[in-house]
């Protein structure tokens, strides 16, 4: 077996094992999204009318984040009220534990909504029901009519995903990194195999021809294959990506920075293809 055909093998072998790598590490290397559930809001200054929207808009734009799964609100109630446990007037910690153990989810979020004078606040805790903890605390000021506090409810539902552990990179990495040595490796055979070959054409006996012939060959699959794998990780990559919403991520904080460091196999792709 001549060295190229090994070399051939032996990269088709590291390519695959590459592969299903890269499978087992996007299978076992994203954490659990932790499930959550949102006591309704104290209102102070509000009505029930107003508080139990601004509640529910807060929810909604939780489960825009994709990084909790939120428990519906007519589901908590049903589950609150058939253990006998009242909502109304729950606003300290230890009852959003008591009422998250009931719910049996791992994270509790509790706030509310009040006035100073023209000025609206807005706190919001996140809690760790498991631990008694609370994680992270959100704090809002605003001057203006009530619904303007709509968009304040979406920045911090925003603000709270970095303070939950979200979905992994490090498949990102490791299929950017691949691809860019398959980039590498496969543009190194493809300028081999055209010398092979411009070496097949001028061979002056069989022996060098038939061996210059096998050359050309060896190469023209090796780039083959690393053309399969940079497709392989790129498309790995757009479906993982899809995972991150970039649009709903707030300045200054990127779920994924290697998308923020030069999309590595963006210009993978471009230099194959």
């Amino acid at each position: 077996m001549q060295p190229s055909t090994v070399f051939v093998r032996m990269f088709l072998i590291l390519s695959i094992s590459f592969l299903i790598f890269n499978s087992f590490l996007s299978a076992q290397d994203n954490p659990k999204i932790p499930q959550v559930a949102v006591l309704t809001f104290d209102g102070r200054g509000l009505t029930s009318i107003e508080t139990w929207p601004l509640t529910d808009r807060f929810r909604g734009e939780l489960v825009k984040t994709r990084a909790f799964v939120v428990l519906e609100r007519q589901l908590m109630e049903s589950i609150l009220k058939e253990q006998g446990f009242q909502q109304t007037g729950c606003t300290s910690t230890e009852c959003a534990i008591q009422a998250g153990k009931i719910l049996n989810v791992q994270k509790m979020i509790a706030g509310s909504i009040g006035k100073v004078g023209s000025t609206w606040t807005v706190d919001v805790s996140l809690i760790d029901v498991e631990t008694s903890r609370i994680e992270q605390s959100f704090n809002r000021n605003f001057k203006g009519a009530v619904d303007g506090l709509l968009p304040i409810l979406k920045e911090i539902a925003i603000e709270m995903m970095p303070a939950v552990e979200g979905i992994s990179e490090t498949p990102l990495y490791i299929s950017g990194f691949a691809a860019l040595a398959s980039v590498g490796v496969g543009t190194f055979s493809f300028f081999k195999a055209e010398d092979s070959y411009d070496k097949y054409k001028a061979a002056t006996t069989a022996n060098k021809a038939n061996g210059f012939k096998e050359d050309t060959k060896s190469f023209d699959q090796i780039t083959t294959i690393s053309t399969i794998v940079v497709g392989t990780s790129a498309l790995f990559y757009f479906i993982y990506k899809k995972f991150y919403d970039d649009s709903k991520i707030p300045p200054g904080y990127m779920a994924s920075p290697y998308i923020k460091k030069g999309d590595t196999i963006g210009l993978a792709v471009t230099i194959q293809f």
